[in-house]
């Protein structure tokens, strides 16, 4: 028995010494931040909300939240050494989903508001003439505090219509909705989001990490993707990264019909100071950017041409864009 313990113990031992730790780094430049501010306090909200701490209440975005999702999304976007990285940054591009999951009854927009109330109401008429500011001083200010811009204003036939806003800052729009049903008689309201798609989840936060699970997501998800690919990490507070693990669906070639993988050729791969591209269908666009997302040369191609780099060597990705579909290649500079 105590030998059996002993194997089973020194086997788990085993395991969690073999997981790899990646150094990185807790900061970034803004430009970097501001890609991801949005992710961040999405992932903060829906926290909140999963485990209804006081912050649902307030329509600003909780800060310590907020704070803690993006020095976990800088480390695990500065982990340049983990090939993970590069899959779900630069040449996935994943971001988080306002729907909030499926999972969730909250959609987390952040910057779109719905309201929906009877349209004999006389702010709701103003909204329809057009009279902005209305004639209510209480709506002005709402809409002076939270930054609201009236983009449609949707008459059905029922009579009970549609304002669809959107603000200039991210707030908790849940609470906004809230408080401006607390103030005027609406029918409801919803950030509004619906649908499926590539997306952010975080279930762990703990007094040394957090983890982060990317998902990708890909056909009909719209009405919910027929298939998914996951990848989780666990992002320590001492700036180190460890990939947990990657699981789901096979990823498709990262391509869609219209710039054929097999198509393109590439070469030379690694290149010096240039490579070319033939064989590509009709016009397209392209860029070159490397491995932090900065873009080193962009233009139109058709047929084949020469492409030039101006930078140090390491990786960088060719992104092909034309109106029938997109494709990725990462090159490698020597």
């Amino acid at each position: 028995m105590k030998k059996t313990l002993l194997f089973v113990l020194t086997s788990i031992l085993s395991v969690a010494a073999s997981a790899q730790l990646y150094p990185s780094s807790c900061t970034a430049p803004d430009s970097i931040k501001q890609q991801y501010r949005t992710d961040a306090q999405r992932l903060a909200l829906r926290r909140v909300y999963k485990l209804h701490l006081p912050e649902m209440s307030m329509d600003t975005i909780p800060t310590l939240q907020a704070d803690t999702m993006m020095n976990a999304l800088i480390t695990l976007y500065n982990a340049t050494t983990m090939p993970q990285r590069d899959t779900i940054f630069s040449i996935l591009n994943i971001h988080s989903f306002a729907n909030g999951g499926v999972d969730s009854p909250y959609k987390f927009t952040l910057n779109k508001l719905q309201i929906w109330a009877d349209e004999t109401e006389p702010w709701m008429m103003d909204f329809k003439n057009n009279m902005i500011p209305t004639s209510n001083t209480t709506i002005n200010q709402f809409l002076t505090d939270y930054h609201l811009t009236l983009d449609t204003y949707l008459d059905l036939t029922s009579g009970l219509d549609g304002l669809f806003f959107t603000s200039d800052s991210n707030f908790n729009m849940h609470a906004v909705a809230a408080t401006w049903g607390q103030s005027f008689t609406v029918i409801g309201n919803d950030p509004g989001m619906q649908g499926d798609a590539p997306d952010i989840l975080n279930d762990t936060v703990t007094d040394t990490y957090t983890r982060l699970t990317f998902r990708y997501g890909w056909e009909d998800c719209p009405s919910g993707c027929v298939y998914n690919r996951y990848w989780t990490f666990r992002v320590n507070f001492d700036c180190t990264v460890q990939f947990d693990s990657a699981y789901g669906d096979v990823l498709p070639p990262l391509s869609v019909p219209g710039i054929a993988r097999n198509t393109v050729q590439v070469y030379p791969n690694p290149f010096a100071g240039s490579f070319s591209v033939s064989q590509v269908p009709g016009h397209i666009s392209y860029q070159v950017y490397t491995i932090s997302g900065t873009i080193v040369n962009s233009g139109l191609i058709s047929g084949s041409g020469t492409i030039a780099v101006e930078g140090a060597p390491g990786i960088y990705f060719l992104k092909l864009a034309g109106k029938e579909g997109t494709q990725v290649i990462k090159l490698l500079k020597e």
